[in-house]
């Protein structure tokens, strides 16, 4: 049997139709928003940053679980509150000074600290941007926080080393200036020292030379006596010698040394000081030789008391660590630009 609908029963079952889709079309469309949601939740949820959000009268209306974990609390703890109640109180300047930024619509990125749960100090680095709607009111406020309380820690560890390694420099710089202003006060006391006592020496030395010079010419010496006399006046001369050293020593310490040039008898020095060293060298059982070219000038231009006080250390310390054998005294003359001496002394 066919039946035929009426006009009213069709538009009445065109009208089910269209109800049924809508609500179909909804369903759909909550399942799609649902999941949509979720999904984001879920990213929020595990996102390493910590989010943020105020509403107009800047308290909370939203944070991540990382936020809450950063600061100590549970999500149900900061809804309804201000970001305010977890800093410092000495911060809050700051703090009405960045929501005012925020109602002006200026995005921020800055370091501030939180006070943890347990009291301890969170450092952060926030990233801030105001919420506006399409009339660009102010709808409030969204946030990402990075957490570089480590990074913060070790900076005010190193600030501390650093300002204990500069304390302990100056420290250290004025301990040195201090002990450096003792040896330049001694240094001085004893070049004075050195110059007096070298004075006081010289006056009557130059007695002991000037009776020993007397006594030599007497024509009734023995020869005894008169080799005798020789030993005092080289010794006595080697005295003053030193003497002089000491006082030479004295001059360079104090740089005030300079060159005394002046014409001399260079082959009369160095047998002076082959006739002077060559007991010290007989009494160690050595032989002091003396290898001269014949090249090698006579007279010269030069500091003659500085070249022989060379020349008696050189030998004096090979004749001093030589314990067999012989030192020698190598002269010689070297022609290159210029004409050059030559003066090696060389041990065993």
């Amino acid at each position: 049997h066919v039946r035929i609908w009426t006009r009213e029963e069709e538009q009445l079952f065109r009208e089910i139709g269209w109800r049924l889709a809508d609500a179909l079309t909804s369903l759909l469309s909550q399942r799609d928003v649902q999941e949509s949601e979720a999904k984001y939740r879920r990213i929020v949820d595990t996102s390493s940053e910590g989010i943020w959000m105020l509403g107009p009268d800047a308290r909370t209306t939203f944070v991540n679980a990382r936020m809450a974990e950063m600061l100590g609390r549970t999500i149900e703890e900061m809804k309804g509150s201000r970001l305010i109640d977890f800093m410092f109180e000495e911060d809050t300047p700051e703090y009405y000074q960045k929501i005012e930024n925020r109602r002006k619509g200026m995005l921020e990125t800055y370091e501030r600290r939180f006070r943890h749960k347990d009291g301890r100090t969170v450092w952060t680095i926030v990233s801030a941007t105001p919420i506006l709607d399409a009339s660009h009111n102010f709808l409030g406020s969204f946030a990402m926080f990075t957490d570089i309380t480590e990074r913060r820690l070790a900076e005010e560890e190193l600030l501390r080393y650093k300002d204990q390694l500069e304390e302990t420099v100056q420290q250290r710089t004025s301990e040195l200036m201090i002990a450096r202003d003792a040896a330049e006060a001694a240094n001085k006391a004893k070049s004075i020292f050195l110059a007096n006592m070298s004075h006081e020496l010289r006056t009557p030395l130059n007695a002991v030379l000037g009776f020993s010079s007397m006594m030599r010419c007497e024509p009734d010496l023995t020869e005894s006596q008169r080799e005798n006399l020789d030993i005092i006046n080289r010794s006595g001369e080697h005295l003053l010698t030193l003497i002089n050293d000491v006082l030479e020593i004295a001059k360079i310490e104090a740089g005030r040394v300079s060159l005394d040039t002046a014409a001399f008898d260079l082959g009369a020095m160095v047998r002076d000081v082959t006739d002077m060293m060559r007991q010290r060298a007989e009494e160690k059982g050595l032989r002091l030789e003396m290898d001269q070219s014949s090249e090698f000038p006579r007279y010269i231009k030069g500091d003659e008391p500085h070249l022989r006080q060379v020349l008696v250390n050189l030998v004096g310390n090979a004749i001093k660590f030589t314990q067999r054998g012989s030192v020698t005294i190598r002269l010689n003359v070297k022609q290159n630009a210029q004409q050059h001496l030559i003066m090696e002394v060389e041990d065993t």
